[in-house]
């Protein structure tokens, strides 16, 4: 696929308000790399978990994940947020022999 110069930069704004929507839901500053930063998964019994609190000063911020088996569109599930008040956790079981994926997802109103 060949873009336009038009094409491509609407694209690149997209992909600049995504990035900056990331960073903002979790407490990064955009003007310096910090990746490493970002919620880390970790065993906890017979689940893979993922969490973290909302950061100060952040609102109005969705957070959300899904679970798949596969990387295709598609097949992906919800899971619930069991966390309380600003601490999200999300969770899924572990299991044997299948490969699970988990994807966070943030937006905004």
């Amino acid at each position: 696929m060949i873009l336009n110069a038009f094409q491509a930069q609407s694209l690149r704004r997209l992909y600049l308000v995504v990035v900056n929507l990331i960073e903002f839901a979790f407490g990064l500053d955009p003007l310096k790399g910090s990746p490493h930063l970002m919620p880390k998964g970790q065993l906890q019994g017979g689940d893979f978990v993922v969490s973290f609190p909302t950061p100060p000063g952040v609102s109005g911020v969705t957070y959300a994940a899904e679970w798949s088996t596969t990387l295709a569109e598609g097949q992906w599930l919800p899971l619930a947020d069991s966390g309380s008040g600003n601490q999200h956790t999300f969770r899924v079981p572990v299991g044997s022999g299948t490969r699970k994926f988990l994807r966070m997802k943030v937006s905004t109103p």
